[in-house]
């Protein structure tokens, strides 16, 4: 799978229960997309990449074994060691996906997933990142990303340039697959179907990563949702 998260979805997990509405940003519906996919996991050791003060771990650590793959360095506008709150009930791992530390065990994860983490791994590094990801996982499982990408009423070529080269660098010898084939529109523009970040949300972000206020002034926020399965 790889296509778009859009409103309908979204406020069917509103009426689930499974959207936070204190939140005004997109990781609202990035945070409900994995936990409906998640929704039965009971005895499952799941992994989250780039965790950080993770939302999902905190409701996932009662019923699971649950890691942290963070080394919490406070880069791209995400949290800090000295900020979060360090969840009892979650181990952290000081690593990158990519690194193969031997403090991430082989063939041990039943779930592995992230929320805005993809999009900040570099091309060239895409191989390394999905090989490590199958490296840790069970046969047969599944791996679950949401991906923020900002897209505008034209095509974008560097948006549309990392899909193709995600699709194409993700699977194959890393050991994964799509779950099923990828469904999202190519050029990738706006539709106003599509879950997308509040401007609210986005002047707040500016304060965080100024350097994307230009994109932000013309484009929306929006996720594509992924999954992988390990051969």
């Amino acid at each position: 799978m790889l296509d778009v998260i859009c409103k309908k979805e979204y406020f069917e997990w509103c009426d689930s229960g499974l959207v936070d509405l204190g939140r005004l940003d997109i990781k609202a519906a990035q945070d409900a997309w994995v936990l409906s996919c998640l929704a039965s996991a009971k005895g499952l050791r799941i992994a989250e990449i780039g965790g950080g003060d993770s939302r999902v771990l905190a409701k996932l650590k009662a019923n699971n074994e649950c890691w942290n793959i963070d080394r919490l360095e406070g880069k791209h506008g995400g949290p800090a060691r000295e900020r979060i709150v360090m969840h009892q009930g979650v181990r952290y791992v000081d690593a990158y996906l990519g690194d193969f530390s031997p403090d991430l065990p082989a063939n041990y994860f039943d779930v592995v997933f992230s929320i805005s983490v993809i999009e900040h791994v570099p091309d060239e590094r895409f191989q390394s990142f999905f090989r490590d990801m199958s490296r840790i996982m069970k046969a047969n499982t599944k791996t679950y990303h949401a991906i923020d990408f900002y897209v505008g009423d034209e095509p974008r070529s560097e948006v549309d340039g990392k899909l193709d080269s995600l699709r194409v660098n993700s699977c194959g010898a890393t050991g994964l697959i799509f779950d099923q084939a990828p469904a999202y529109p190519s050029p990738l523009t706006f539709n106003c179907s599509y879950v997308s970040n509040s401007d609210m949300a986005m002047a707040l972000w500016n304060k965080m990563a100024p350097n994307l206020r230009a994109i932000r002034e013309t484009c929306q926020a929006i996720t594509l949702k992924a999954v992988w399965l390990k051969l």
